[in-house]
């Protein structure tokens, strides 16, 4: 008699936990992710691995989280629009946080050349992306050339820097 009132008291516990989780997993996985970087940020410290200065060491917490950030699901939503968006919100985040960590990691002599490449990476995975998405889902062509326009005038502006940087 004990042992099932002690098997239900178990089973009751671990799915009302299991039901916390469930319901609260974005939030969860927020605060979970503030403490991972806060923890390589210090790894990645002088005092530790000697890896980066404490300068760099602050400025990886902040790509990290947003790498970690970056994994949580969008809220679903019938509005093609809005969905996009969201997703385009998450690339962003995602490729900033590897950009800065790259920026953390890399020496300052390298930082155009990073950002430089790192700009013809995204344009490549962006804009294969935006026309996949306008042809199925119907979104406007607006995305498409707002990015191309953009992507274009900052891979000038940063060849030019690049350029001017080696002369």
């Amino acid at each position: 008699m004990y042992y099932r009132k002690f098997r239900i008291l178990m089973k009751n516990t671990i799915l009302k936990i299991f039901n916390f989780i469930k319901t609260h997993a974005k939030q969860i996985w927020l605060i979970t992710s503030v403490f991972i970087s806060i923890f390589t940020g210090i790894l990645f410290s002088e005092a530790f691995l000697n890896l980066l200065n404490p300068i760099h060491a602050t400025l990886v917490r902040f790509p990290i989280f947003g790498l970690l950030f970056s994994v949580t699901p969008a809220d679903k939503t019938e509005d093609v629009d809005v969905m996009f968006k969201r997703r385009m919100l998450h690339l962003i985040i995602g490729w900033g946080g590897v950009i800065g960590v790259l920026f953390g990691i890399n020496p300052p002599l390298w930082y155009i050349f990073t950002t430089w490449i790192s700009i013809w990476i995204l344009g490549a995975v962006l804009l294969p992306y935006i026309s996949f998405k306008e042809k199925r889902e119907k979104i406007s062509i607006k995305w498409r050339f707002y990015t191309l326009i953009i992507l274009i005038i900052m891979l000038v502006l940063f060849g030019i820097l690049f350029g001017i940087r080696f002369i």
